[in-house]
């Protein structure tokens, strides 16, 4: 781990500029892009910086790792006072600094993958627990516990096309169509492209196949996930969602509460807003987005076994009751594109579902087993089956704050959300 770093905004390669604020346990992630660097992001630089000496003005050195002093605190607190309302992005890091310590080692750096973001981890967690070291054996077999019994793989804006990159020799993956039955003229997003993900692509689903997915189960999801897409402005096909309810204008992300905009209404006497988004959502629908996600990343290699799942996503067969959806909120784990961890099952224990699909939108993150794989012997809708997975891998069952739910309803619900105001 290097303890400097030197680079100049303009002349970093990287497009979006990403940057990672890390402590031993939790991290903020910051995203621009090069030919717009907003402002308030350059302040937050500087406060982590120092110019050099007969350098360009728009050169930055950053020494990378720190030491959270009361200064460092204090300047951090001052800056989150000044910019608050610039960005959701700058929302988060109060949160933030209130799990960091006084004295404590963090990070500050550029980074283009998780796997920078892993070396970071292992960097903080050596040096801020004294005892780490000594257990670090433990550490390891925690890894390969998981390793044991799945294939991981990570998919994120990095890894660009998926399958046959020629037309004439795609075979859909999801009817089994070629050319000249089937087209291929279509960009099908392996992850949708509503939530903001510009470059994962299945080469291997056909236009049809594509544009049914995109009218029906991926719009329940776009639909669920709206006002978060449209608070953290996340461009999707059509930009930012507007809803009459709630909608960004410049900088600035409006709620209409009562038929006024926030900020014409007395704020002082809210507690709790409460909104109807004017949509409804089908549950089933939510799950099988989820699967289609993993089966778009990982289905190239596994036809056979998904046959059945495929099957269902489509409509042609029936699931009434499925495993739990899980979930949590974490804000340290932010990210302006939606990524997955994708866990194939390569061992014949069939205690432990076939395929799992973990999948991170915004700070958002779903666990959700994909049902009717043929390597399966069992559904994991009884507890004990699905308790008995959940306890088999050790960064789902050693962290705090998941959430249970059963998504098997056919029925549409109507949309609802309940925002919580705090007072800063």
């Amino acid at each position: 781990m290097c303890s400097s770093c030197s680079f100049g905004i303009k002349q970093y390669k990287s497009n979006p500029f990403r940057m990672i604020l890390m402590n031993t346990y939790s991290g903020i992630r910051f995203s621009c892009h090069l030919n717009n660097v907003p402002n308030w992001f350059l302040e937050l630089l500087k406060i982590f910086s120092t110019a050099p000496n007969n350098e360009e003005a728009n050169t930055l050195v950053m020494q990378g790792v720190y030491v959270f002093s009361k200064d460092l605190k204090d300047k951090i607190s001052a800056f989150i006072g000044r910019k608050i309302k610039e960005d959701p992005q700058i929302c988060n890091l109060g949160k933030w600094m209130k799990s960091v310590q006084l004295g404590e080692k963090i990070l500050f750096l550029p980074y283009s993958d998780e796997t920078d973001i892993l070396k970071m981890k292992s960097y903080l967690i050596e040096e801020n627990i004294p005892s780490f070291k000594e257990n670090k054996k433990f550490v390891k077999e925690y890894i390969e516990k998981i390793s044991d019994n799945y294939q991981i793989d990570v998919f994120d804006d990095k890894n660009g096309n998926i399958g046959e990159p020629q037309k004439n020799k795609r075979c859909c993956l999801f009817c089994g169509k070629m050319e000249p039955e089937a087209s291929f003229t279509q960009k099908a997003h392996a992850i949708s492209e509503s939530l903001g993900n510009k470059s994962i692509v299945q080469n291997e689903e056909c236009d049809e196949c594509n544009n049914f997915f995109g009218k029906t189960v991926e719009q329940d999801f776009a639909n669920y996930m709206e006002f978060f897409r449209s608070m953290y402005k996340v461009y999707g096909k059509s930009g930012i969602p507007k809803n009459e309810k709630y909608y960004h204008s410049g900088d600035r992300f409006n709620i209409v509460v009562n038929g006024l905009a926030e900020g014409e209404c007395d704020q002082t006497l809210i507690d709790t807003i409460n909104l109807d988004s004017n949509k409804k959502v089908t549950p089933q629908n939510l799950y099988k987005s989820i699967v289609l996600y993993a089966v778009s990343l990982i289905g190239n290699t596994n036809r056979e076994s998904l046959k059945r799942t495929i099957r269902w996503l489509k409509g042609e067969e029936n699931v009434s009751k499925l495993p739990p959806i899980s979930y949590s909120v974490q804000p340290g784990l932010w990210r302006d594109r939606p990524w997955a961890i994708c866990y194939s099952r390569k061992n014949e224990d069939k205690n432990f579902p076939q395929f799992v699909i973990e999948f991170h939108f915004l700070f958002f993150v779903y666990v959700a087993i994909v049902p009717l794989a043929s390597g399966d012997d069992k559904d994991f809708t009884e507890e004990q089956d699905y308790n008995r997975f959940w306890n088999s891998m050790p960064h789902f069952k050693d962290s705090v704050g998941w959430v249970r739910e059963d998504w098997s309803s056919n029925e549409q619900q109507e949309l609802k959300y309940s925002l919580k105001m705090e007072k800063r």
